[in-house]
C-alpha cells in the first residue's frame, strides 16, 4: 500500500510520540471532519507548512510534538519578525499555531499548550477604508455606460455597492444565479463555503435586466460577467478594472478595491438605518462583533441623524 498515510503507518506501530509531519497530517484530517471553510483550511496548512520548514532547516529534525516548548515558538516569530512581515500577518500565524496546538493537547498528545506562555501580538484597532458618498457618486460615473464593456463594469460597481458580496463571490456568479421577480441573488458556496440570498435595490434591479440582454443568452456562457470573448471575469482583472476607473474618478486618500466597494456598501447600510444583525446574515458573518465595526464607523453619522430627528427635540409641545 504505497499509498498509505504517515499517519496511518503510525498507528500501525503504536503510538510512542508523535512528530511534527503526522501531528500536521492528524490536524488536517480534523479540518475535514469538521468541515471548515476551504479558506480556513488553506490558512492553517500554509502556517503550519511554514513552521513546519523552519523547523526542519534550524533544527534539523521532524520534532516530537512533545519536544516543542515555548523558546522554540520564541524562536520561531522572532524569525517571522526579522522578516518584516506586517502585525496582522504575525497575529495569523501566531493564532493558527495556537488552534493547532489546543488540537493536539485537547487530543492528548502534549500535556499544555506551549504557545500560552507567550502573548498575543497586539494589534491596534484598524477600521476598514470606505468611499464617501461623493466618490461613490464620481466612481459610478466612470465607466462609459454606451460601450459593453463600460456598462458592464458599471453593473459590477452597483452589485459591490448594492449588496456587499466579496469580489470572489461576484465573479462566481451565474446568470441562473439572478431572480429580477425577486429582486435577489443567490450567492453559491460564499463565506464559509455556504450559499446565501442577497438583494437588490430598483437601480441595481434595472441595471442588471439591461445588462443581461445586453450581455446576450448564448448556452455555453452560464458566468454573469465576462470579457468580450465570453470568459468568465478573473479576480486580477476585476481588481484593475475597479483601480483604473478610480483613478479616472480622480479619488484619492483611499485605495480603492473591491473590498473598499464592500465595506462601503456596509458603512452605508448601517448609516441608513439597517441594522447590524441583518447585516451579519447578508455579508455571512459568523461573529455579530465583526458587523459591530461597521456601526462604530458611522458613529458619527448617526450622531448627526439623531440631532436632526431626535424624537424629543420635534415635539414642539415639551
Amino acid at each position: 500500500m504505497g499509498n498509505e498515510s504517515l499517519f496511518l503507518k503510525h498507528f500501525k506501530k503504536g503510538i510512542s510520540g508523535l512528530n511534527l509531519s503526522i501531528a500536521r497530517e492528524l490536524f488536517s484530517l480534523r479540518t475535514k471532519v469538521e468541515e471548515l471553510s476551504s479558506k480556513t483550511a488553506r490558512n492553517y496548512e500554509y502556517v503550519l507548512g511554514f513552521f513546519s520548514q523552519w523547523v526542519l532547516r534550524n533544527l534539523n529534525s521532524d520534532m516530537q510534538v512533545q519536544e516543542i516548548e515555548p523558546h522554540t515558538l520564541r524562536q520561531y516569530l522572532f524569525y517571522l519578525q526579522e522578516k518584516n512581515l506586517s502585525k496582522p500577518t504575525l497575529a495569523t500565524h501566531y493564532r493558527n499555531l495556537k488552534a493547532f496546538f489546543n488540537f493536539l493537547k485537547r487530543e492528548g498528545y502534549i500535556k499544555e499548550n506551549p504557545i500560552e506562555r507567550i502573548p498575543a501580538f497586539k494589534l491596534s484597532r484598524q477600521y476598514p477604508h470606505i468611499l464617501e458618498d461623493i466618490q461613490v457618486s464620481e466612481l459610478l460615473q466612470a465607466p462609459n455606460q454606451k460601450t459593453w464593456e463600460g456598462y458592464r463594469n458599471y453593473v459590477i460597481l452597483l452589485t459591490f455597492l448594492d449588496t456587499g458580496m466579496r469580489v470572489e463571490e461576484l465573479i462566481r456568479l451565474n446568470l441562473q444565479d439572478i431572480n429580477l421577480g425577486t429582486r435577489s441573488i443567490i450567492i453559491q458556496e460564499g463565506k464559509g463555503d455556504k450559499s446565501r440570498q442577497v438583494f437588490m435595490g430598483k437601480k441595481l434591479t434595472k441595471a442588471m435586466h439591461r445588462w443581461i440582454e445586453q450581455r446576450g443568452y448564448k448556452a455555453y456562457e452560464e458566468a454573469l460577467f465576462t470579457t468580450r470573448q465570453g470568459e468568465r471575469l478573473k479576480q486580477r482583472n476585476l481588481e484593475k478594472i475597479i483601480e483604473r476607473l478610480a483613478k479616472k474618478a480622480g479619488i484619492t486618500g483611499v485605495r480603492c478595491y473591491p473590498h473598499t466597494l464592500c465595506h462601503t456598501f456596509a458603512t452605508s447600510y448601517i448609516r441608513n438605518g439597517g441594522d447590524p444583525f441583518s447585516l451579519q446574515q447578508l455579508l455571512a458573518h459568523s461573529d455579530i462583533k465583526t458587523c459591530m465595526i461597521y456601526v462604530h464607523m458611522a458613529g458619527v453619522h448617526l450622531r448627526e441623524a439623531h440631532a436632526k430627528y431626535s424624537p424629543v427635540d420635534r415635539m414642539s409641545s415639551l
